[in-house]
């Protein structure tokens, strides 16, 4: 349940009003948890600060973070159950990432977070093995 303090008030007002207000502030890029994508400024995924292979959900192991990252979830799920429109959405990699499903560097997900390199990786596609190799690219 949530409460205001000072205030009366119960039922799923109050959650929906305590979400509209949290939730934004999880997702804005100043507090370094999320970053919106280049392509689409108004679609977010977690920071690399935020995402790291080592200590957690946190590139510095850090615990704060790595609670902030749950906490954001829940709290994505608690508006998605309550169907509380908030004003984020999610970035295509993350949504297919949360729905286990295999991102590709060509399902539009790259190109939505890093246009340029999405890019250049859509030009080297279509390099023959011949200019691939002229060009020093030898892939294995």
């Amino acid at each position: 349940n949530v409460v205001f303090e000072g205030e009366g008030g119960s039922g799923e007002g109050l959650i929906r009003e305590w979400i509209t207000l949290v939730l934004p502030q999880i997702f804005n890029p100043k507090h370094g948890y999320f970053v919106s994508c280049q392509a689409h400024k108004n679609r977010f995924h977690p920071s690399v600060s935020s995402c790291s292979s080592s200590g957690g959900a946190s590139g510095k192991g850090d615990v704060m973070t790595d609670l902030m990252m749950r906490f954001a979830g829940r709290m994505v799920g608690l508006a998605l159950a309550y169907q509380i429109p908030v004003g984020v959405s999610l970035s295509s990699a993350m949504i297919k990432s949360l729905a286990n499903l295999e991102i590709e560097w060509n399902d539009g997900c790259l190109e939505e977070l890093e246009p340029e390199v999405y890019q250049s990786l859509t030009r080297l596609s279509k390099y023959s093995e011949n200019e691939l190799e002229e060009a020093g690219l030898s892939f294995v």
